[in-house]
């Protein structure tokens, strides 16, 4: 929570350096277009962006919840950990006389978790079993979205550093739930394809996103930008009374390609 908090202030004061810099042209870039006649720099960039994360998921979800009462086994997940990844394609616009640029972007999603939880322990007959009675879920999920991204950067001229926030909205196309359980006795009894009612995902979702990086140019009017990000979303990502959120954070990289005026 305190980390969430100190990001915003952060954020806030690296912007109103950014504005108070030198003005970019080109972003920083010395193109050169014409070695004789005048031209303008590009302020409209498209290109692609891709991003790999690692998530950490918390929950209180509870199998006990769908199941009928004599398979009521006391098991609730809690944490688990996660690699995700996005793709898709990104469109800039840098703001005139000024360092700050608004961009738009539309992305894939793929993200998913496994949750793993021991059921309360039952005891056995110790004349009949060397052992107690215990049973271990598993919880596998995957989730493929499609996502709109808005937000903005600001740039400390004229070193190539930037940051930024935005915010993303997520539709849920796909998702699949499957429960697997290990009932851990004498024959190391596995049952699949439990129910998995007690999960129904968010059809859509919103979260917040912060994230520092660097420019680097390639070629004229030719760049790329890899960062380091941060998000949370804001709400619950399933329904009803139990709680699931998740903290990202990852690495992503645009690769830009401008458009002279």
């Amino acid at each position: 929570m305190k980390l969430r908090q100190s990001i915003l202030p952060a954020l806030l004061l690296a912007l109103l350096l950014s504005l108070g810099s030198e003005r970019l042209a080109a972003q920083g870039f010395d193109w050169q277009y014409s070695s004789r006649l005048p031209t303008g720099y590009p302020v409209l960039f498209v290109g692609v962006l891709g991003n790999a994360a690692q998530s950490l998921h918390t929950t209180t979800m509870r199998v006990s919840e769908s199941l009928p009462r004599v398979l009521d086994c006391g098991c609730a997940f809690s944490t688990a950990r996660s690699i995700d990844w996005s793709a898709g394609i990104v469109g800039e616009y840098w703001l005139p006389e000024s360092n700050i640029a608004v961009y738009v972007a539309l992305l894939a999603e793929q993200r998913n978790a496994v949750f793993q939880s021991d059921s309360v322990v039952f005891a056995r007959n110790p004349n009949l079993y060397p052992t107690n009675f215990v049973s271990r879920y598993t919880l596998t999920t995957q989730v493929w979205n499609t996502s709109i991204e808005a937000g903005f950067r600001g740039k400390f001229a004229p070193l190539p550093f930037f940051v930024g926030a935005a915010v993303q909205g997520a539709y849920t196309l796909v998702d699949s739930a499957r429960s697997l359980r290990l009932v851990e006795d004498a024959n190391g009894t596995v049952k699949e394809g439990l129910p998995t009612n007690f999960i129904t995902f968010n059809p859509v979702n919103f979260s917040a996103k912060a994230f520092i990086g660097a420019d680097i140019p390639l070629a004229t009017s030719m760049y790329a930008s890899p960062s380091l990000f941060i998000a949370y979303p804001f709400g619950n990502l399933i329904t009803g009374s139990a709680s699931w959120t998740r903290l990202s954070f990852g690495l992503q990289v645009a690769f830009m390609l401008g458009f002279l005026p």
